[in-house]
């Protein structure tokens, strides 16, 4: 199992390699956050999706946090402890996309 630990404000997190299932309870109990986020049309609709998903669900991410530790939080924290999540959890899943991304734009560029 992977592991990350990152600090944010003042606190140690440790950022743990999710279940397949788990990330899969995690997509689907926000995925209305992320539908919201896909279909914002102006800022004001964007920023509320990007709160929503970022601040409110950091907390059941990572139940060690609370909202003091959020609200006392610098962005690049907050950065660092996203970061450190798909590291953690989608290492694999970067490795193998970015070569066929890599693959795919070259075709395009071909055609």
């Amino acid at each position: 199992m992977r592991t990350k630990t990152v600090k944010i404000a003042e606190k140690e997190v440790v950022v743990r390699e999710k279940k397949i299932k788990e990330l899969k309870d995690l997509i689907e109990k926000n995925k209305y956050a992320l539908e919201e986020l896909l279909k914002a049309n102006n800022i004001k609709d964007g920023l509320e999706a990007v709160n929503s998903l970022l601040f409110d669900k950091l907390k059941e991410l990572f139940p060690v946090l609370s909202d003091d530790d959020i609200d006392n939080a610098v962005p690049s924290e907050i950065e660092d402890l996203i970061n450190a999540f798909v590291d953690v959890n989608f290492t694999g899943v970067k490795r193998v996309a970015t070569p066929m991304m890599k693959i795919l734009l070259q075709g395009l560029k071909n055609a």
